[in-house]
């Protein structure tokens, strides 16, 4: 577990540097650019997660295969493999964006121009930008693979900081335009594959350079297919919402759905350094068969992402409206915003919750169970935003997008306890979750009750202290990770 823990914590940290980073440089963005140009880079961030998700299942596959016992000649060959594959695809898709933007700017949004700047020129600057940041989740899953936690998070703050915090810089020095944006963001992105690929190829030693060899994919194509598929779902059910709103709704009222659905997407980072922890190590006890460490594992995730996830979640819904507030120091615009933020950060928090399930899933090497149920998911998403949004507008879609992810939360971690130890294990996972639940939303609820007569100073304390107090109770009412605890205190001061 020590190793585990190290790398959990090197992984938060990273997150919530990279997390933080967009936090802080949102609200620059919204100034100086203005909230209907800001609707586009919120376009931009959702095109990217759905084409981040498209990689074919290569990453999760390169992660799962750089943690099993294969040789480095094995392992070298088929990173080339995986490298060749997914910068044809990387560029496909960002050309195939860069071709298709006049009809993106025209038919999708509806508008042709913004503060003039054409719409069709930045979408094609977004392919540029899809282009070079892509393969940098494929180098993200081999380094993990790896075990090399710690180094890849502090290149990756690294990055975020250059990226966000350097195209603040950029717009503030220069006139603020859209083209100025992507074009730091495609700089930026070309870099951090290029040292990403440098450490991933280094730790695999010094054999000799091999050209691609299709051929060593084979045997593994299942499964990558699987995630692919699972990945396509899993996009269309994180950002349906955004891409049909974007059709349906103002520019401006886009804007605002676009804001908050940024924002609650901090908590969706939390329960990543999880699955990015805890997948690697999942997948090393299947392969060796250690069937009581590999439960024991699997329980402990369980309740990291219930002490870490569903606290943010709760603090994020009683306080959106402060969060706003003090975010974007915009008053109109937090009183808009407020109740879809408080809607998506309670899906997001469900959404969570299936982090350690996909995980243990996929260590199995198995994707249909989750393929079926995400298909599930999407069949009602879908056609009821078209149907939602029109008559009630982005808080209507928000309150479904919550409602189904809500479902898939209550199902599909059951059904996969189900196939994969012949129980559905409600004992357990309820033993792992309502506790820290129940203690987080407590704790949030009384805080949210104190701090309702505060005034405007001394709001930024009581969300943080919200934060805090909900994640230490939290810990202290889940069994696992108490005892864990105990026994490291324990350890410290003998």
């Amino acid at each position: 577990m020590a190793r585990l823990s190290h790398n959990l914590a090197a992984n938060f940290m990273g997150q919530g540097v990279t997390a933080l980073a967009g936090v802080l440089f949102l609200p620059v963005y919204v100034h100086l650019l203005g909230i209907e140009r800001f609707a586009l880079i919120g376009i931009y961030a959702s095109l990217y997660a759905v084409m981040a998700l498209l990689d074919g299942g290569l990453s999760t596959t390169l992660n799962r295969e750089m943690a099993a016992d294969s040789s480095a000649a094995q392992r070298r060959a088929r990173l080339r493999a995986m490298e060749c594959v997914y910068v044809a695809m990387a560029g496909a898709m960002g050309i195939g964006v860069w071709l298709l933007s006049p009809l993106l700017a025209r038919h999708w949004l509806g508008v042709v121009a913004v503060g003039g700047e054409q719409v069709a020129h930045i979408f094609a600057l977004m392919g540029l930008v899809l282009l070079f940041q892509l393969p940098v989740t494929l180098y993200n899953g081999g380094l993990l693979g790896q075990q090399r936690h710690i180094a890849l998070n502090a290149v990756n703050a690294a990055f975020a900081i250059l990226r966000w915090g350097g195209a603040a810089l950029v717009l503030w020095i220069l006139p603020p335009r859209l083209e100025t944006y992507f074009l730091w963001h495609a700089g930026a992105s070309c870099l951090h594959a290029g040292v990403l690929a440098t450490m991933l190829w280094r730790g695999l030693g010094g054999g000799a350079w091999q050209g691609p060899q299709l051929a060593a994919l084979r045997g593994i194509l299942r499964f990558s297919g699987g995630v692919w598929a699972v990945s396509l779902l899993g996009a269309v059910l994180l950002q349906a919402d955004k891409l049909i709103l974007g059709r349906l709704l103002p520019l401006a009222t886009l804007g605002q759905y676009m804001l908050a659905a940024m924002f609650a997407l901090v908590i969706a980072r939390a329960s990543s350094p999880i699955f990015s922890s805890f997948f690697p190590r999942l997948s090393a006890l299947v392969a060796r068969g250690n069937r009581a460490e590999l439960w024991e594992v699997y329980h402990f995730g369980v309740q990291a992402v219930a002490v870490i996830v569903l606290p943010i979640a709760f603090t994020v819904a009683l306080f959106a409206h402060e969060i706003l507030l003090i975010w974007t120091r915009d008053a109109a615009l937090a009183g808009e915003a407020a109740v879809i933020l408080r809607l998506l950060s309670l899906g997001v928090g469900c959404s969570g919750l299936l982090v350690l399930p996909y995980a243990l899933l996929f260590a199995h090497g198995g994707t249909r169970l989750a393929f079926f149920c995400n298909l599930a998911a999407v069949a009602l998403l879908v056609p009821g935003l078209v149907v939602i949004a029109d008559g009630y507008g982005a808080v209507g879609a928000a309150a479904l997008w919550l409602a189904v992810n809500a479902a898939l939360a209550a199902s599909f971690p059951l059904l996969c306890h189900h196939k994969l130890a012949g129980s559905l294990m409600l004992g357990g996972w309820l033993r792992d979750l309502l506790p820290p639940a129940l203690a987080a939303l407590l704790t949030a609820g009384l805080l949210r009750w104190a701090a309702s007569g505060a005034g405007p100073g001394w709001q930024a304390a009581a969300i943080v202290a919200c934060a805090a107090l909900s994640i230490g109770a939290a810990v202290l009412a889940a069994a696992h990770l108490r005892g864990w605890l105990l026994l490291r205190l324990r350890g410290g001061l003998a």
